[in-house]
């Protein structure tokens, strides 16, 4: 008897909560994404939602197999509306508008978020299926692109229909324009195909090398161009590529005579000496 007794106490133990999860002050330390119907994210947040649920011990609350015990089991209202706190934290006001009326348990909460990202799939599936497929690059960049195949394959598994990666490469490949599938059309060759990663990495790169051929600066004209090479002006003014020095001004009083500087002729008077008075004079 004994031996039963602490058997199941082990069992309702084991599936009691985990009281350490009354400390979290801020749940978006463990699940930082915020639920919204703008953003393929719901199968993120529920996978980590559910990862930190399982943590505690607290799967009961939310898939509704654990239920109060009686209306006055404070214990069982206490923990259930700690759930909702953290489902209400991490969705935005749009989803919880929609969700927040009559639903008092986390369990009504939690089912009704996955029936308004499930609610006609179908017919969503189908929706988002053609857009995924008829989605080119156009004006696009690379990093739009990629970004948007990616965000349409995240909603298409939100409601159950899943695209596998290498439909994923294959129709990034397939979107792209001329220009640019010409220089990457060896990649869906390639044997295994590359990661949706490697793929958007390739494309990034040859993004890059036709913007710098088309806006590259210092290309060989421009720099002719500013050097004013050729016959154009040079910048004392002159034309032509070798334009001849100024000649040297001569000293005052030194007319230019050809190529040698004269002397004008203007001597000063001279001054004969008295012994020499009576002598010719001889210049």
């Amino acid at each position: 008897m004994a031996e039963v007794s602490s058997v199941s106490s082990d069992n309702n133990s084991s599936k009691s909560p985990h009281l350490a999860f009354t400390t979290i002050s801020n749940i978006k330390l463990h699940i930082p994404v915020q639920l919204s119907l703008s953003e393929p994210n719901y199968k993120k947040w529920s996978r980590l939602f559910r990862l930190l649920i399982l943590r505690f011990n607290l799967k009961g609350y939310i898939d509704g197999t654990t239920r109060a015990s009686s209306a006055d089991d404070a214990e069982w209202y206490q923990f259930d509306a700690l759930i909702q706190g953290w489902i209400l934290a991490t969705i935005t006001d749009e989803v919880s508008d929609l969700v927040l009326s009559n639903n008092l348990t986390a369990h009504a909460l939690w089912t009704a978020i996955y029936n308004l990202f499930h609610d006609n799939k179908h017919a969503r599936a189908m929706q988002l299926e053609h857009r995924f497929r008829t989605t080119v690059k156009g004006q696009l960049s690379i990093n739009e692109y990629c970004r948007l195949l990616k965000n349409l394959s995240e909603y298409l598994d939100d409601v159950d229909a899943p695209v596998t990666e290498h439909a994923l490469v294959l129709q990034v490949l397939q979107g792209l324009p001329h220009n640019i599938r010409s220089q990457v059309q060896f990649l869906q060759y390639q044997n295994p195909l590359l990661t949706f990663l490697e793929v958007r990495s390739a494309l990034l790169l040859v993004e890059q090398q036709q913007t710098d051929a088309m806006y590259g600066a210092g290309s060989p004209s421009t720099a002719l161009l500013s050097t004013g090479g050729g016959g154009g002006q040079t910048g004392s003014g002159q034309t032509g590529t070798h334009p001849k020095p100024d000649r040297p001004l001569p000293p005052d009083g030194y007319p230019i005579q050809g190529r040698h500087l004269l002397p004008k002729t203007n001597p000063k008077p001279q001054h004969r000496c008295t012994h020499l008075s009576h002598t010719p004079y001889l210049p």
